[in-house]
């Protein structure tokens, strides 16, 4: 039986389009927001290889990210928490799958290249937009609901089912 924190943990990675990524290297440290898809275990995201972000983890890939909904009070805030890595996507079948799942998920691609959309590829994407397909590898990852109790945290484990 799923625990609860774990249930609503993939309902926010599910419900949420926005993840914000913070990196410390470099002697600078940095918060950016990605939109994501969440496929095979893993956060996919596009982003410049020149960006800060993307900079000040490479090479090594350490991070944090953060996911929450939005709220008007203390006791409305629910997010995930994690650490882990990010890497240049690898064009393997989870890679592809993820892009596959970006896509129909995000409409933006088709009202800036039409015709993209008819044969979407990687590649064409990242040369169109100037942006490289990356992923973050959660490690650990805690869910935060202050609707139990102000600050209350829990351990979960996010794997994707779907």
């Amino acid at each position: 039986m799923e625990n609860s924190a774990h249930t609503q943990a993939l309902d926010l990675i599910n419900s949420q389009h926005i993840m914000t990524l913070a990196v410390a290297g470099h002697e600078q440290p940095w918060a950016a927001p990605v939109y994501y898809v969440y496929s095979s275990g893993c956060f996919w995201f596009f982003s410049s290889p020149q960006s800060v972000h993307i900079y000040n983890a490479i090479p090594g890939g350490r991070a944090a990210a953060v996911l929450h909904s939005n709220s008007s009070g203390w006791k409305d805030i629910r997010g995930l928490q994690m650490e882990g890595i990010i890497e240049p996507a690898t064009m393997d079948a989870d890679s592809i799958k993820a892009f596959s799942k970006y896509i129909l998920r995000f409409g933006f691609a088709s009202e800036l290249l039409p015709e993209f959309i008819a044969h979407p590829s990687i590649r064409d994407f990242e040369s169109a937009f100037r942006a490289r397909w990356y992923r973050f590898i959660p490690g650990q990852a805690y869910f935060m609901d202050n609707s139990s109790t102000f600050g209350s945290r829990e351990p979960v484990e996010i794997c994707d089912t779907r």
